[in-house]
């Protein structure tokens, strides 16, 4: 049966269960009947979807394709990135371990608890704590290849092996 026409349209339907089929309307959920068959929301042109609500749950593994968050977005579990992440807000914060399983590229300064990596420079922030390079088990700290220049004093504490020395200023020897 048909109700109404292309010419001939009903304003308001009042029902409590629409069917036609492959998609079912009923209260508060629409699911898709067919076995297996995603529920789209398309918008035409340069249209959105938009969800007005401020609270958007999704549960389940979930894939979004360019998809823009313009408020916080809080996961509570695991996020998988195919492709790149764009950031750019001013902050970003993680309150868990992150893992990087390729190379990472920062464009700017970068915090790690008590080290700011700047540029080609390394320092400590807290005020008088010391940078340590500590290699584990018999490792040992190298710097291949390059020259090392000292501006302060240079305290050994066991043995130290010099190929090539030059020194301006005392040199102790215990």
């Amino acid at each position: 049966y048909d109700l109404g026409s292309t010419s001939q349209r009903w304003k308001n339907i009042y029902s409590n269960q629409f069917d036609n089929g492959n998609l079912k309307i009923e209260g508060n959920s629409i699911t898709t009947q067919d076995s297996d068959s995603d529920l789209q929301l398309n918008a035409v042109g340069a249209g959105s979807v938009r969800v007005p609500s401020s609270n958007f749950e999704v549960t389940g593994n979930t894939t979004f394709n360019t998809t823009t968050f313009n408020d916080a977005v809080q996961v509570n579990d695991n996020v998988t990135i195919t492709g790149a992440l764009n950031q750019t807000g001013s902050t970003t914060t993680i309150n868990a371990n992150l893992t990087i399983q390729d190379g990472l590229t920062v464009n700017g300064n970068t915090q790690l608890e008590n080290i700011n990596i700047a540029g080609n420079r390394i320092q400590t922030t807290d005020s008088d704590s010391d940078l340590e390079l500590d290699a584990a088990g018999t490792g040992r700290v190298v710097i291949p290849n390059a020259d090392l220049e000292v501006g302060g004093d240079i305290v050994v504490n066991g043995s130290a092996q010099y190929a090539n020395l030059s020194a301006s200023g005392t040199i102790t020897t215990n």
